[in-house]
């Protein structure tokens, strides 16, 4: 495999450490307020979630649970995962005081999120306890949140570390995984999950439906989404099952190593996978579903593929895609455990057109350029107008930065919103890009106006809903600030 440009820029994935706090809690109270559909729904701002969010990552970081990835250049925490024990705190938290801080810092709207999270957990609980499998402290970890700034989203952050943080869990020892999905992207994602159990009965993998008629579920009632899915995932006892979810684990971390390998591979990679998890395409449960027509060239093939596997068993289709990544990435167990730093994907930078800093004329390149003193006013003034030209550069360094972080989706390959997933049409609905996040939506997810000076967009410019509450709420938080309103010590994330 081959090592990373020295040109191109990337970022480090670490375990959460007390140090990455004040950044990575203005990253998770940001992504939250602004991406969380349980948090839209009880007004949660990003200054009612920031002393919160400090205390919590205090506590999470006793747990030594939790991955945060940093951005190489500017130091930024751009994307983070939040994983704590299901059943219990360790008593190491549980000595240190910071649980009772938390609760009493706890935003009254965050509170209700909490209430009905905590009705999920006493019916997933209860679900587990039907079957025999009561999970006991350090059994099963909890994914709370994972999340990525907006302006890095595309780059698989979020896949890369939960592929990591699976792997170290079970490691570890935990057997099983609890992960809710309240919004549209995660549930997007617990909608891959299927329900499977092994030979003697015990769940593997399952999804549970929690309706919004709790009492704490009626809060949020009137949501988008019109139930919240918890999943819950067993780690697998045998060495070949081990090996399998290794083996997916990699392939949703590293997709751009997946779309290199030849479209023979792909197309079996799918259709092992489809085989494993949902069983042959002409099985009964599968055969009610739509075949793609002969014009839609890519998902018919895709199909085809899965359909010449023919009555293939699951176990046999396992084994099948663990040995073609193992002959594809015979390293892929290695990337998956011992990656540290991530490859941005985009254009190399800083880009070629940007000079770099150059020292006035006849000026000793060991002096400081900031050290004006003992100058004639001549020299002192050539220095501080070299200074301004630098800063400029650095400006339109640092915007540059920012727009090769962006990543454009481009039109041939967006078929839906990337919002609300409504399907664009010639008439009905057409296409149209967020200058926040490179997505693709359609006029209604996006009918917000704002300047971006952070990429260099200092006029208004389309915007989604997603992004425009983030602005939104630094745009206030930053004017509050400079009138005086706002404690010192208050973190503000702006993006």
């Amino acid at each position: 495999m081959a090592p990373p440009s020295p040109l191109r820029a990337g970022y480090i994935m670490e375990k959460l450490a007390a140090d990455h706090i004040p950044q990575a809690a203005a990253t998770f109270a940001s992504t939250f307020v602004s991406g969380e559909i349980l948090a839209h729904a009880v007004s949660l701002t990003q200054r009612d979630m920031i002393d919160f969010a400090r205390i919590f990552l205090e506590y999470l970081v006793i747990e030594n649970m939790s991955w945060v990835v940093m951005d190489e250049v500017s130091g930024e925490c751009v994307a983070f995962l939040l994983i704590d024990d299901y059943v219990a705190p360790s008593p190491a938290a549980m000595e240190s005081g910071v649980l009772e801080r938390m609760e009493s810092s706890t935003p009254v709207g965050l509170g209700l999120v909490f209430g009905f999270l905590e009705e999920i957990k006493v019916a997933c609980l209860a679900k587990l306890e039907e079957v025999g499998q009561t999970p006991a402290r350090g059994e099963t970890f909890h994914i709370i949140a994972v999340g990525a700034d907006p302006i890095s989203r595309g780059q698989g952050l979020t896949m890369k570390m939960i592929g990591r943080a699976y792997f170290e869990c079970f490691k570890a020892g935990y057997t099983s995984a609890v992960m809710e999905a309240t919004g549209f992207a995660s549930q997007k994602l617990a909608r891959e999950f299927t329900m499977s159990s092994d030979e003697d009965g015990r769940i593997i993998m399952t999804k549970s439906y929690a309706t919004y008629n709790t009492p704490y579920g009626k809060i949020f009632a009137g949501v988008q989404v019109p139930e919240c899915v918890l999943t819950y995932q067993r780690a697998a006892e045998s060495q070949e099952g081990r090996d399998f979810q290794e083996a997916i684990f990699f392939l949703g971390s590293y997709k751009e190593l997946v779309q290199r390998s030849s479209i023979a591979t792909q197309l079996s990679l799918y259709a092992f996978f489809q085989q494993a998890s949902k069983g042959p395409a002409t099985s009964s449960k599968n055969a009610t579903k739509k075949v793609p027509s002969r014009l839609q060239f890519v998902a018919r093939s895709m199909y085809n593929s899965w359909l010449a596997l023919g009555d293939m068993s699951t176990e046999e289709a396992r084994k099948q895609l663990t040995t073609l990544v193992g002959k594809e990435w015979p390293d892929f167990k290695e990337v998956l455990t011992n990656t540290s730093r991530i490859e941005k994907v985009g254009p190399p930078t800083p880009p070629p057109s940007i000079a770099p800093f150059v020292p006035p004329k006849g000026q000793d390149t060991t002096d400081h350029p900031t050290d004006l003193a003992g100058r004639d006013s001549e020299t002192a003034s050539d220095a501080l107008r070299d200074l301004r030209a630098n800063a400029q550069r650095i400006v339109e360094l640092k915007a540059a930065e920012e727009r090769s972080r962006l990543i454009w989706v481009p039109d041939q390959h967006a078929h839906n919103c990337g919002r609300c997933e409504k399907p664009f049409g010639a008439l009905a609905r057409w296409r149209h890009h967020c200058r926040k996040c490179g997505s693709c939506v359609c006029d209604a997810c996006s009918p917000f106006r704002a300047p971006l000076p952070q990429i260099g967009l200092d006029t208004p410019v389309r915007i989604c809903f997603v992004c425009q509450s983030d602005v939104f709420v630094n745009s206030r938080i930053a004017k509050e600030a400079e009138s005086g309103r706002m404690d010192d010590g208050t973190m503000v994330f702006v993006g």
